[in-house]
């Protein structure tokens, strides 16, 4: 059985809070200050405790409340849900995967059996990664 990569693990050994929230700053997904900042969204939906496949708005406002105190009707959330978020998230990937590459000479992607992508956001690999994929 192959070695399982797990994205939220990854993404929290290569940037931290503050560097998080800065990039969701420059890319405009945060304007001003906001009890839901860039961290607090992205670690909503990557180490959520409930089902991904049944996931409610109201779980994802419940869980804000539960992890940080805070407030926040579902409509607030859904309103978050926009193509900056989506822009936020790509940079916060291609962060991810250029530094896993850089710190890694060689890849070995004999040893992963599969790449699983839980929602249908589309992304495009660097060309010297294209032919392992």
């Amino acid at each position: 059985m192959g070695t399982k990569f797990n994205l939220s693990n990854e993404i929290t050994k290569i940037l931290n809070e503050e560097k998080i929230n800065e990039t969701a700053k420059k890319c405009g997904f945060v304007i001003r200050e906001s009890k839901l900042t860039g961290f607090r969204f992205l670690d909503m939906l990557l180490f959520t405790y409930f089902n991904h496949k049944e996931l409610s708005l109201n779980d994802l406002s419940v869980q804000l409340k539960a992890r940080y105190g805070i407030s926040i009707k579902k409509q607030s959330v859904n309103e978050r849900f926009t193509q900056t978020a989506v822009s936020f998230f790509k940079i916060i990937l291609e962060d991810v995967i250029n530094i896993s590459v850089q710190k890694t000479n060689k890849i070995d992607f004999t040893k992963y059996e599969k790449v699983r992508i839980k929602d249908s956001t589309a992304f495009q690999l660097p060309e010297p990664m294209q032919n392992n994929y």
